[in-house]
């Protein structure tokens, strides 16, 4: 609720800045910091101005495929309901996808959260147009940006409304296939990066952050979280082997998790000759992928071709609320994306107590500490050394201790409205 003042006790607007912002709690301590303490205090909310409520937009200009929201936890809805634990009064997160039969649909998905769904033009996942479909009002927006080309739109709208943006930044160069693709990606990226040093970013990884720094853009660390509230925290009173059985399998059976979708950067068909050689070395193993994309059908042959039919196990379309069931039956979950931005599959198998083995990429490096809490490697190699003689186990004790202390959304939403107070209270709002 807005609380109004006697107009004799308003600030003079020649020595106030000229937005006004919350006070909120200290900053997160930094990443680096967090392994060496314990658990957080609990959160302590926002002490909201009295005469300005923190309504903040949090826009993703990716578009999405049909129903894609159902089948995995979306960062910006998690780091919304972050935002709002900590005191915001109102946070919209905006979802450019493909909907039936309506171009917007609005859902109140938790108290002081609404998610606004709409159909936009795109192009190759590029939204165009964004900005006819937003409201004004809000105080602050935080934008998942990347390489997109409405960036640009969106800054200049920003601007011109005297909103405050705050761009999140997972990756800054292109790692398109197509080397034609990856050229007009990386002007689009340019682009977005000349406009970034008029504004502060908070990056999704300490490579990205470096990155950014050097081309004279400030940068705030601010890692990707889970949503907590959307995972099953009774996973453990179900047993491996009933999970197991459910999805095919025999509690003999030694299941390796491959969770992803199947595009040329996540390597799908190298996990097929990666485990053609793991089950030749022991056939006790058996492949579980989760996941579809544009390589689905080139996968089903290499599957095939390789006489693996009956050991691989393919699950195109799985609901979010029902993913804990493949981890908890996994004897080990694998990431073989030598690119990774960050990697919310090893997030999530951190969690549910499932040993991660992925190639050394940014994200994972973040994540994990090898021989500890799961395994880095260097090579396809490395991971068939490790799963056919494993030297010792990792704790996934330690793993999941660490996903829920040092990875949750609130963490994050509390170090980003730390960073946007100061920036505002620095430089005005826009």
């Amino acid at each position: 609720m807005r609380r109004t003042r006697n107009p004799a006790q308003r600030p003079s607007p020649t020595t106030d800045p000229p937005f006004t912002t919350a006070r909120l709690v200290p900053r997160a301590p930094a990443l680096s910091e967090r392994c060496s303490h314990p658990p957080a205090k609990p959160v302590l909310p926002i002490d909201p101005s009295p005469d300005l409520e923190v309504k903040i937009a949090i826009i993703a200009l990716v578009k999405l495929e049909k129903d894609k929201l159902s089948r995995y936890n979306p960062q910006s809805l998690g780091l919304a309901k972050g935002m709002a634990a900590l005191g915001c009064d109102e946070v919209d997160v905006y979802s450019f996808e493909c909907l039936d039969g309506s171009s917007r649909k609005v859902t109140q998905v938790a108290p002081q959260v609404r998610l606004i769904q709409q159909d936009v033009p795109a192009f190759g996942g590029n939204t165009v147009a964004v900005t006819k479909r937003l409201q004004t009002g809000y105080t602050r927006i935080l934008c998942f940006s990347d390489i997109q080309f409405s960036y640009a739109g969106l800054d200049h709208w920003c601007r011109k409304n005297r909103i405050p943006l705050f761009p999140y930044v997972g990756v800054v160069r292109s790692s398109h296939p197509n080397r034609w693709a990856r050229a007009v990606m990386d002007r689009v990226a340019k682009r977005n990066i000349r406009n970034y040093r008029r504004r502060l970013v908070f990056a999704k990884t300490e490579p990205v952050r470096r990155q950014l720094e050097n081309e004279s853009v400030s940068t705030v660390l601010a890692p990707v979280g889970l949503d907590l509230s959307c995972l099953n925290r009774d996973f453990s009173r179900s047993t491996v082997e009933d999970c197991k059985s459910e999805a095919g399998f025999r509690s003999e059976d030694r299941v390796l998790l491959f969770v992803g979708r199947l595009a040329e950067e996540k390597r799908p068909l190298a996990l097929i000759d990666l485990f053609r050689e793991i089950h030749a070395r022991d056939p006790r193993f058996k492949l579980c992928v989760v996941g579809d994309g544009p390589l689905r059908s080139a996968v089903r042959r290499k599957i095939s071709g390789s006489g693996l039919t009956d050991q691989v196990r393919l699950h195109p379309v799985v609901k979010n609320v029902e993913m804990w069931r493949f981890y908890r039956m996994a004897d080990f979950s694998l990431n073989l994306n030598v690119g990774e931005i960050f990697g919310m599959s090893i997030l999530e198998a951190m969690y549910y107590r499932t040993p991660v083995i992925a190639r050394r990429a940014p994200g994972p490096e973040m994540i994990i500490r090898h021989g500890e809490d799961g395994y880095l490697c260097d090579s396809d190699a490395g991971i068939l050394e490790i799963l056919t003689a494993p030297s010792h186990r990792v704790s996934v004790e330690k793993a999941h201790r660490k996903i829920v202390q040092d990875f949750s959304w609130e963490r994050s939403a509390r170090l980003m409205l730390d960073a946007m107070e100061s920036e505002i209270r620095r430089r005005g709002p826009a």
